[in-house]
């Protein structure tokens, strides 16, 4: 009978409480928006760094990661790779020779770690291949000797870059919001090419006004850039005996990550070609990534292999990168915390709405009191009340946001324009897909309902305390 009456009394002022369920669905809509954008980002982040940066677990020889000296290399490592290989919980595994030199072009140079990585090997462990765009080039396809791929980053460094105004150009401006008039005065550098970016920016200086150009410089950039075909580079390096040598590459394919670090840092080339060069046996490894069937058996499957070879250094990916796992745990913290905070503001603005329909209903519930409702009903139909009407504003902001999140998962939301360079540069994609667990949907229901229930305690106590003699003469 509670639940039939404080139903009922919801909906006797259904202004009032669709103010208040407006006022909940789009509090818990903003908040569970915002906790699904922060968790995509670290998710991603985490995804990123996994596959294509540190694997689940590295094997390094317990000094190589001092100062990355060649000499510290994985002693019978291509045995320790078969083995490794039999292990249930590995679905693949890779070894790479790791040297620091120099790669140059006659328009730059830059330092990098040349990674001599077996192609087909390399593919199963990370999915650098996959961020080589078709206009770029290809992934070691073939059986040619001396090939390299560098990040888009180095080819800037080296003045690869090129710029072209083209029709696809000028129609994913529009798409991403640039004033179609504009494109017009773009017409007359129609497929020209810039070599290098001071000249590119300087002609669009001519043309375009300054404002609109720092609007969508990065997109600018983004959309125009390719870059010298047939490049070649020169790998400078010390080889086995500690003298000097180098050789032409030519650049099969560039690719580009959401981390501009490690961009810089990671040029890759066939093991055996690094291997000719240097004087190193073709099967030295500095370094062996293992990608597990699932990367929460990283910590113990480490710790399991340190203890089975005690004299290589064995770390999974939380040990490798600990800012990533700090970042998820932190996230679930700051992400409850920003729920609790909007619950909070939300409950005073309940607590208001239930003390005027208490005051409104005074005589009401006096009558009530005088019939032989006793307080512990009273007190449980105010409560049934507020927790009816914070629970249907959950529900239908939880809903909306669940339908939005499904959509963007797939779609992404690209954030390129307004702060495509910063996520770069602290090594996330500008492009974020949200999601929310399911673990999330039910831990803001139950705070949903605490906050519900100590949001009655107050009004539901002022009702009690009303003097049925006193509340029946009221006019309330």
């Amino acid at each position: 009978m509670i639940f039939t009456v404080a139903r009922k009394n919801v909906w006797r002022n259904k202004l009032r409480s669709l103010v208040v369920i407006f006022a909940v669905t789009i509090g818990l809509l903003a908040g569970s928006f915002g906790v699904a954008m922060m968790e995509g980002m670290a998710k991603k982040r985490a995804h990123t760094a996994i596959y294509n940066e540190i694997s689940h677990i590295q094997i390094h020889h317990p000094e190589f990661q001092e100062n990355f000296e060649a000499k510290y290399n994985i002693p019978d490592s291509e045995h320790l790779i078969s083995e490794l290989k039999k292990i249930s919980e590995v679905k693949s595994v890779t070894g790479r020779m790791i040297l620091s030199g120099m790669i140059n072009t006659s328009g730059g140079s830059t330092g990098a770690f040349i990674y001599g990585i077996n192609p087909e090997d390399e593919k199963e462990v990370t999915e650098i291949y996959t961020f080589i765009k078709d206009s770029t080039g290809t992934y070691f396809e073939g059986n040619k000797k001396n090939l390299v791929l560098i990040s888009e980053t180095t080819a800037k460094k080296l003045k690869l870059d090129r710029y072209v105004i083209t029709n696809e150009t000028i129609r994913k401006l529009i798409n991403a919001g640039f004033p179609k008039e504009d494109t017009l005065k773009l017409q007359s550098v129609l497929n020209e090419q810039f070599r290098s970016h001071k000249d590119y920016f300087y002609k669009l200086k001519e043309l375009l006004n300054e404002e609109l150009i720092t609007e969508y410089e990065f997109l600018f950039i983004k959309y125009a850039m390719v870059f010298k075909p047939r490049a070649r580079v020169v790998i400078n390096i010390q080889n086995s005996k500690g003298e000097l040598t180098g050789e032409n590459f030519k650049v099969t394919g560039i690719y580009k990550t959401s981390n501009r670090m490690f961009d810089e840092m990671t040029v890759f080339v066939k093991k055996k070609d690094l291997a000719n060069l240097t004087g190193y046996k073709n099967n030295t490894n500095h370094e062996i990534a293992i990608l597990l069937t699932d990367r929460h058996l990283a910590k113990g499957t480490a710790k399991s292999l340190s203890e089975k070879y005690p004299n290589l250094k064995i770390e999974s990916w939380g040990e490798i990168d600990p800012m990533i796992v700090m970042i998820s745990e932190y996230m679930t913290i700051y992400n409850y915390f920003l729920i609790g905070l909007i619950l909070a503001a939300l409950a005073f603005g309940i607590v208001n709405t239930m003390l005027m329909a208490i005051m409104e209903r005074t005589k009401e519930l006096g009558m009530l009191a005088a019939i032989g409702m006793n307080r512990k009903r009273i007190f449980s139909m105010i409560m049934v009340e507020t927790i009816f009407l914070t629970i249907v504003g959950a529900v239908v902001g939880l809903a909306i946001n669940y339908g939005i999140i499904s959509h963007l998962s797939k779609t992404g939301i690209d954030l390129s324009k307004q702060m495509g360079e910063a996520f770069e540069a602290i090594g996330y994609d500008s492009i974020i897909y949200p999601e929310m667990g399911l673990s999330y949907y039910i831990g803001i229901t139950l705070l949903v309902i605490l906050a519900a229930v100590l949001s009655s305690v107050y009004p539901a106590v002022k009702a009690i305390k009303l003097n049925p003699a006193e509340a029946v003469r009221t006019d309330a």
